[in-house]
C-alpha cells in the first residue's frame, strides 16, 4: 500500500541521515585526536629538528591548523 511505502521511505531516509551524522561525528573526533597527536609529536622535537623540517616551534599550531583545513588527516 502507498502509505506503507511512504513510511518505509521516510524511515529509511531517517536511518541513512542518522548513520551519516554519526559517521561525520566520529570522523571529526578521530581527526581531532590525530591532530592532537601530531601536535604533541612535533612539540617533542628539538628546535634543531624542527629547523631541519623548515619550521620553528611557533609554526606548529599553524601547520596543524592548515593540515586540518586541507583534510590531510583523512
Amino acid at each position: 500500500n502507498k502509505k506503507g511505502k511512504t513510511m518505509t521511505a521516510y524511515f529509511n531516509y531517517f536511518i541513512d541521515s542518522f548513520n551519516q551524522s554519526m559517521n561525520d561525528f566520529f570522523n571529526a573526533v578521530d581527526k581531532g585526536f590525530r591532530a592532537h597527536r601530531a601536535y604533541e609529536e612535533l612539540n617533542q622535537l628539538t628546535d634543531r629538528e624542527l629547523r631541519d623540517l623548515g619550521m620553528s616551534r611557533y609554526d606548529i599550531p599553524r601547520v596543524i591548523s592548515n593540515t586540518i583545513k586541507t583534510q590531510a588527516f583523512r
